[in-house]
């Protein structure tokens, strides 16, 4: 872990100890402020806003085996994060890219989306939105939450909570999409999630769990429909299976 971008250590569970590690070249960022953290198999990849020029992004990747840090290009990469209360970053490997998502603070001129970058060539590349649900707060139109994200092996499930309805009460609807890395695309998974009328604010849905065929994820419930007291409740679903048609030459 690091701390402000200035200090860093490793846990070892084998010797149950901690280890100084160099920040020589480590990314001068601001971590508090929701820095893109995640574990690559083989490096530590961390994207952020710079502390030592306001209005910029950096971001490394440090190798525990060697202990040196590398820089990561901005290049075609995030260049800006919303800070508003549900200001999340998310990035899942797919054993060849690290695929973020980062919620904007302006939904009008600076919509959420994600981004996919790859170590090997230190190269960023922004993934489409095309059939992409809007991830903002905007009372204006169906809204929604920060994404929960998991990976199948082949694609990344994204599940969040949708506001349908605001007047008379709010109405929250469990949402999932998938986004394939390989074609980059995204497909919408209906699902049988309840309904929710006046949830609480705190965040609907766990990170769900992949077990190699399902999903598992734990939602806000109603426990005495229309009362305000809520439960959690773990589901279950399986995506739908990807079918791709080639055409013999």
């Amino acid at each position: 872990m690091l701390d402000n971008g200035l200090r860093g250590a490793l846990f070892s569970p084998e010797t149950n100890g901690w280890q100084t590690i160099n920040t020589d070249g480590a990314p001068n960022i601001y971590i508090e402020e929701g820095t893109i953290i995640a574990w690559t198999g083989s490096e530590l990849f961390l994207y952020g806003k710079s502390r030592t020029n306001s209005g910029t992004m950096r971001g490394g990747l440090y190798n525990p085996t060697n202990g040196t840090w590398r820089a990561v290009s901005t290049n075609n990469g995030p260049q800006s994060f919303g800070y508003t209360g549900n200001t999340r970053r998310r990035a899942i490997w797919t054993g060849t890219e690290l695929v973020g998502y980062v919620q904007s603070g302006d939904p009008f001129n600076s919509p959420s989306r994600f981004h996919a970058y790859n170590p090997q060539s230190d190269t960023w590349r922004p993934c489409s939105t095309k059939g992409m649900p809007p991830l903002e707060y905007n009372p204006t139109s169906p809204t929604s939450d920060a994404p929960n994200l998991f990976w199948t092996g082949s694609e990344i499930g994204m599940v969040f909570r949708q506001i349908t309805s605001v007047n008379p009460t709010t109405v929250y609807k469990t949402a999932v999409y998938l986004y394939q890395p390989q074609t980059d695309s995204w497909r919408a998974f209906l699902t049988d999630f309840p309904t929710i009328e006046d949830a609480p604010l705190a965040p609907p849905v766990i990170t769900p769990h992949w077990t190699g065929s399902e999903a598992l994820v734990y939602l806000t419930v109603p426990y005495d429909s229309p009362g305000p007291i809520y439960v959690w409740r773990p589901f279950r679903f399986t995506p739908p299976k990807t079918l791709y048609f080639y055409q013999k030459p």
